[in-house]
């Protein structure tokens, strides 16, 4: 496990949410403001300072805003009275290889870590070799509490009020003391907020009492924490329950959900797999881990702040997710996506794959008619690039396939193209040694979109709602802008033929292959050098509110002198 517990400390990039109490304007002072002051701070500190921005995903031409990580859930230990060992040979298989050839920023385990039944057909509260055996995988495999991330589920706190066999053997609980917890991932261009929530109930009622929901407590924990990390800029939220089997805070819940931006919520409970959106909101629903036959790793990124998503059969080789561009159809239509703008004669195609033995080649074919190269650009990183100025404004299809031997897996995706003029940056416009030599050139971005297409994903499984025909349970993503200006994404400002970002093998990259987002930014001048993202301009705002108000204050004594 060496090999992983080095990839997390990357950077310095996983750590624990800040704690609640964001600092706040004195309200006395805002109200003193003139009216047309009031409204100019307003529209300044609204959105961006108190909720993610899940539209502000970007078609990034490089991976640098990447990350990915994996999901679990229901491992159940302790479930084997029909024989075998399905609970622990699983849980072990999610500790040790997966993560090591994945190497995710972390895992999470869902909830229902113990079956509670002692090999029994029904639970009957908290057995001790249950939860030593639990313990004893995670722990033998490296699992840390700033990596592993294992939430209580409803088996957990049967029959043991205070879910004290929670907080003793498992990683988080052991750790933290606490039954909800809250995390970061950072990048250079974007910090992911993920929020681990206790939606059983914590009585110790037995079963079939399940009493599945979030109390007024839990809902504050979350805005308390939200309002602490009001810089980041996605949130995901995991829970044991759907939200469906709520029995009271389900439209707390949800409220919360849409007023914070999350771009998902994922969970257990069913043993069945889902996918599908409510409101804004992506749901996932992954399979047990301990008693389902399939679907039960999820494999989710973020790439430029846009998500993708599939769901694969535990011990399942190689593993692929198209991370760029969106899939349009993601779980019947993505709600976050964008479309590709035809005068980019490089757009990119991005995808993540793994194998214990390493992928021998990743290759993308678009439209059924032309086969794309695609070439490792980082760890388990591949990329290649097709010319969208050929192409009519009409959904397109990629297919992506990952090799290892005669193993292969595929995934298909959709997207929409979009006619654009590229965005022209003046070079008289720009100051301070900004970026107009790169910048005045056509950017040979990316944008826009949504779609209502099928997910077809090469396999065997159908996955939600819209893909019920698809063919393997895939997922794909949500994403928006960046064209060297931060209208909806971070500044873009790296040429692809800087050292370090070209693919041995690969051609010479253009000179500026850039982006735009979901609502393209069309600058007629200005520079992208010393431009601030949405994610600093609160503080910007801040600082310019406080100066207005010593100004409006010097004026007034100043009126008020003989």
């Amino acid at each position: 496990m060496l090999h992983v517990q080095a990839g997390r400390q990357q950077d310095g990039q996983l750590r624990r949410a800040a704690p609640e109490g964001a600092q706040r304007q004195d309200e006395e002072e805002v109200r003193s403001l003139p009216p047309s002051l009031l409204c100019l701070a307003l529209s300044t500190l609204s959105h961006p300072l108190f909720a993610a921005q899940p539209d502000s995903a970007t078609y990034r031409a490089d991976a640098d805003d990447l990350i990915w990580f994996l999901a679990v859930t229901d491992p159940h230990i302790g479930a084997n009275l029909w024989g075998g060992l399905q609970d622990t040979d699983n849980l072990n298989f999610a500790t040790s290889e997966l993560v090591e050839t994945v190497e995710p920023r972390f895992l999470a385990n869902l909830g229902d870590l113990v079956d509670g039944t002692g090999g029994g057909l029904i639970p009957v509260g908290q057995f001790d070799e249950e939860w030593s055996n639990y313990q004893t995988i995670v722990e033998g495999n490296g699992m840390t509490p700033d990596f592993y991330y294992d939430l209580p589920g409803n088996h957990d706190q049967y029959g043991d009020p205070g879910l004290p066999h929670y907080l003793a053997y498992s990683v988080q609980g052991k750790a933290t003391g606490q039954l909800r917890h809250a995390w970061t991932v950072e990048t250079q261009h974007s910090r992911f907020l993920f929020l681990g929530m206790r939606t059983c109930n914590s009585d110790g009622a037995f079963w079939p009492v399940d009493q599945a929901g979030l109390q007024a407590e839990d809902i504050q924990w979350a805005q308390g924490i939200a309002a602490a990390n009001a810089e980041a800029q996605v949130m995901t939220v995991l829970g044991h329950h759907p939200v469906s089997g709520f029995e009271f805070g389900s439209n707390e819940f949800k409220d919360f959900l849409e007023q914070e931006g999350a771009s998902a919520y994922l969970y257990g409970h069913t043993h069945d797999y889902a996918m599908k959106w409510i409101e804004q909101t992506l749901h996932v629903n992954l399979a047990s881990l301990g008693k389902s036959k399939q679907l039960q790793i999820g494999l989710f990124a973020y790439d430029g702040r846009g998500l993708s998503a599939r769901a694969f059969d535990a011990g399942d080789w190689p593993m692929l997710l198209i991370t760029a561009p969106l899939h349009a159809g993601l779980a019947g239509n993505h709600k976050h996506d964008y479309k590709v703008p035809d005068y980019m004669a490089q757009a990119p195609i991005r995808a993540i794959a793994f194998h214990p033995d390493g992928i021998d080649s990743v290759t993308a074919m678009l439209d059924s008619t032309t086969e794309i190269p695609m070439v490792q650009i980082a760890d388990h990183v591949w990329q290649g690039h097709f010319d969208a100025t050929k192409l009519d404004l009409y959904p397109h299809e990629i297919v992506v396939t990952a090799t290892h031997g005669s193993e292969k897996d595929s995934q298909m995706i959709e997207f929409y193209t979009v006619h654009e003029d590229p965005p022209v940056v003046e070079e008289d416009d720009c100051h301070n040694d900004c970026d107009a030599g790169i910048d005045a050139n056509a950017d040979a971005g990316m944008a826009d979109g949504t779609g209502n297409p099928e997910e077809v994903d090469a396999g065997g499984t159908a996955e939600n709602g819209f893909e019920e025909l698809t063919s393997e349970a895939g997922g794909a993503d949500s994403a928006a802008p960046a064209d060297g200006t931060l209208e909806a994404g971070p500044e873009w400002d790296s040429p692809l033929s800087g050292e370090g970002y070209q693919a041995e093998g690969e051609g010479p990259a253009p000179s500026q292959p850039g982006v735009t987002g979901h609502i393209p930014a069309k600058k007629s001048g200005g520079c992208s050098a010393g431009t601030a993202g949405t994610a600093a301009s609160w503080p910007l705002g801040l600082l310019g509110l406080l100066a207005l108000l010593g100004l409006c204050r010097r004026i007034g004594r100043s009126a008020r002198r003989p």
